[in-house]
């Protein structure tokens, strides 16, 4: 009888497959509302904010933990109080714009047209991967470049449980 012996490794040893990035559900759900509530606005206001809850609720209160409705609200209504924030949308608006570019395909939260150049922001509801966030609003940027020989400024903004944070990319 002919025996040829396999090796499958050991137990205790891992496999080198790439491992696939886990994700929080409840923190991707809540990511998902806090988006669809911005991008419903008709403008921004606190009166628009609260007809775009009320989308927000119709698609993602089933899915969404106790509390996340009201924490959507305080967060996009600090979001409104901010006075960075109505200095940086000051020009044309243009919300969930799709771009490509080298292959890779995104989506920008909020184009803005100002006077001198363009804007990007992009909102994020906690900082746990600020440096793909940040690479992100490059990649937008030159794809925006390489469409126009214009301006680009980049910011992320962080709208977190008990305050708006603002990073410039550049």
């Amino acid at each position: 009888m002919d025996f040829k012996a396999l090796s499958f490794g050991r137990q205790e040893e891992k496999p080198s497959a790439l491992k696939e990035a886990t994700h929080d559900y409840t923190a991707v759900q809540f990511g998902l509302a806090l988006h669809y509530t911005l991008e419903m606005m008709g403008e921004f206001s606190h009166e628009s904010l609260k007809v775009s809850l009320e989308s927000t609720r119709n698609r993602y209160g089933a899915v969404l933990h106790a509390g996340a409705m009201e924490e959507i609200e305080k967060r996009i209504g600090d979001l409104l109080d901010d006075t960075h924030f109505a200095t940086l949308i000051r020009g044309d608006r243009y919300k969930e714009q799709m771009i490509r570019h080298k292959g890779n395909l995104g989506v920008i939260d909020l184009l803005i047209r100002g006077e001198n150049g363009w804007r990007i922001i992009d909102y994020k509801s906690g900082r746990e991967e600020e440096g793909k966030h940040t690479e992100q609003i490059h990649r937008y940027a030159e794809a925006i470049r390489s469409m126009r020989d214009e301006e680009v400024e980049g910011y992320l903004c962080y709208l977190l449980e008990d305050r708006i944070e603002w990073v410039k990319c550049l």
